[in-house]
C-alpha cells in the first residue's frame, strides 16, 4: 500500500510524526513496517492532533482579545478540522485494505 500523503493543510507531517515515534521507541515498532497499519496509525495520529489544536483555538478570545488574532486562529481551527476529515478518510482507506 502506498503511502497516503498528508492532511491537506501541510500542518501535521508524517515527519513530524516519525519523529514523535522515534522520541517515543527505542526502535520503529514492528506494526510500523506493515503499510497499511502504518497508515492507519499516521492518520489516527492526524485526527487526534487536529482536533486537539482546533479545540485549543477555539477557547481562545474574549472581549479583550484582538479581532485580527481571532480572525486567523478561526481560519487554523477550519484547516485541522479539515485535516480531520482527510484523517478519518484516510483511516478507513487504509482498513478497507488491510481487509482485501
Amino acid at each position: 500500500m502506498a503511502e497516503t500523503g498528508g492532511p491537506p493543510s501541510g500542518l501535521l507531517t508524517r515527519a513530524a510524526w516519525e519523529r514523535e515515534l522515534e522520541a517515543a521507541h527505542s526502535r520503529l515498532p514492528a506494526w510500523y513496517w506493515r503499510p497499511a497499519e502504518r497508515e492507519r496509525r499516521f492518520a489516527e495520529w492526524v485526527e487526534s492532533a487536529a482536533l486537539g489544536l482546533a479545540a485549543q483555538l477555539g477557547r481562545l478570545g474574549g472581549h479583550d482579545a484582538r479581532p485580527d488574532l481571532l480572525a486567523h486562529a478561526a481560519v487554523l481551527s477550519a484547516a485541522l478540522m479539515e485535516d480531520a476529515a482527510w484523517a478519518r478518510g484516510a483511516r478507513d482507506e487504509a482498513a478497507r485494505r488491510a481487509a482485501a
